[in-house]
């Protein structure tokens, strides 16, 4: 069967609003304990804790690079970039004149922002662009790097303040917490800039120290404008596709591919693909970039994830009769989370201690459920597809660590992607056989 020719494939999103607020409480509070290590690993107090306690700890620490934690706030941008395309196709289906269809597509540019500030957060550009050769080239010293910085940042907020109060003016309550988030977020290279007035005045600039206070706030900023911004779209889209069905109250979009939707998405992962060598080549030149994040950890990280929100989509969608390829739905999911925090937090770089057990245990759990899919899933190109992305998972996990570990495993989640679709298609056509 060519699953191609069959036109526009659509689906449709239901989930409960009170299921709505336990994920959103959920995050909060997951931004809590990352604060809650942030501070734990910061005040000294495991000073003298075995190495293993302190690994865990700086996990749960925002300030640092490559850890849990940078995965984490990474991810919770990304996610807010998703639900923002969300809000440009639920206002794109009922926009009936120019100026709304103007305005709704700024939406494609917030998500657009926020996609960026998921890669800045993994890769820290911000923090090094004053001292950038290709901006050093624009320019004398540091300043030009910074100038166009503070400047685009600025210019960014405004406008997308702008946009807040023509999207939120009838909502009062989000759109006080919407322009907080953009205050909130603007803040933040001014608080570094701040801390780096400090430490420049300080009498020995050698063992000066941020002071801890400092660190919360400038962490705490950053991880709830993210969050509030979030909790802001999502509301939005609860008043705008709120329906009661059988007696509950539920957020229900329902949305239709693009026609030459799978050539599109073959595009756009061939496009990251080229970003993320581009990303690693281009000559950014910084003394000391290894201290600061590795950018081409992002690209397996957003891809990964996403196979795991599309699996989760199947295991709440399609409910075979069987139950068994439910499960293998949810099990994908959960693979998927790790593998996206297992490169996201860089820990494909420890292979001489205890964690490359954290490497050997997703090898096998893949191996295991890919040889699954392969079984259970029907058809030749999905199929071809699935095995794509096993086999050279299982390359990335055995190849040296360094960025072709990451190029290999983007590579094999974007297979994955690709046969999630057409699978997904195929889900559609054989409906029948779903409850």
């Amino acid at each position: 069967m060519d699953l191609l020719s069959k036109g526009k494939p659509s689906f449709n999103i239901k989930i409960t609003v009170i299921n709505v607020y336990y994920i959103l409480c959920s995050i909060f509070g997951v931004n809590l304990i990352f604060l809650g290590g942030t501070w734990l690993s910061k005040s000294g107090i495991l000073a003298n804790a075995s190495f293993s306690t302190q690994f865990i700890v700086v996990q749960f620490n925002l300030l640092e690079e490559n850890v849990t934690a940078s995965w984490y706030s990474s991810m919770l941008y990304f996610i807010t970039g998703i639900i923002a395309f969300f809000c440009y196709l639920i206002d794109s289906q009922k926009a009936k004149n120019w100026s709304d269809k103007s305005l709704n597509a700024f939406w494609l540019v917030v998500a657009s922002i926020f996609f960026l500030l998921s890669f800045d957060e993994m890769g820290t550009f911000h923090e090094v662009i004053g001292a950038a050769s290709f901006m050093k080239k624009l320019g004398e010293g540091d300043n030009t790097g910074w100038f166009v910085f503070h400047t685009s940042s600025t210019v960014v907020g405004v406008l997308l303040s702008i946009f807040i109060f023509l999207k939120f003016k009838q909502y009062p309550f989000l759109l006080a917490i919407n322009l907080l988030a953009v205050l909130l977020l603007l803040s933040s290279p001014l608080q570094e800039q701040f801390e780096l007035n400090l430490w420049r005045s300080s009498l020995n600039q050698e063992t000066w120290k941020r002071p801890l206070i400092l660190i919360i706030i400038e962490k705490g900023t950053e991880t709830f404008a993210s969050f509030f911004f979030l909790y802001t779209f999502v509301m939005y889209l609860k008043k705008k596709t709120k329906i009661m069905y059988m007696g509950k109250a539920m957020l229900s979009m329902d949305f239709t591919f693009i026609k030459y939707f799978p050539i599109y998405l073959i595009a756009l992962l061939i496009a990251l693909g080229v970003l993320m060598l581009l990303t690693f080549y281009f000559p950014w030149n910084v003394s000391g970039r290894s201290y600061f994040g590795l950018p081409q950890n992002w690209f397996p990280a957003i891809v990964s994830i996403y196979c795991s929100f599309i699996s989760l989509y199947f295991e709440i969608s399609f409910k075979k009769k069987l139950g068994f390829l439910r499960s293998i739905y949810l099990v994908l999911a959960v693979l998927s989370i790790l593998s996206s925090a297992y490169f996201g937090s860089n820990l494909y770089y420890y292979r001489a201690t205890q964690l490359d057990q954290i490497r050997l245990l997703i090898l096998g759990a893949n191996l295991v459920l890919g040889i699954i899919l392969i079984i259970e899933f029907n058809g030749s190109t999905i199929k071809k597809f699935l095995s794509a992305w096993l086999i050279i998972f299982i390359i990335s996990l055995l190849f040296p660590p360094g960025f072709y570990t990451t190029f290999l495993a983007y590579i094999a989640y974007a297979c994955l992607l690709i046969a999630l679709y057409l699978h997904f298609q195929r889900l559609l056509y054989l409906r029948d056989n779903y409850e």
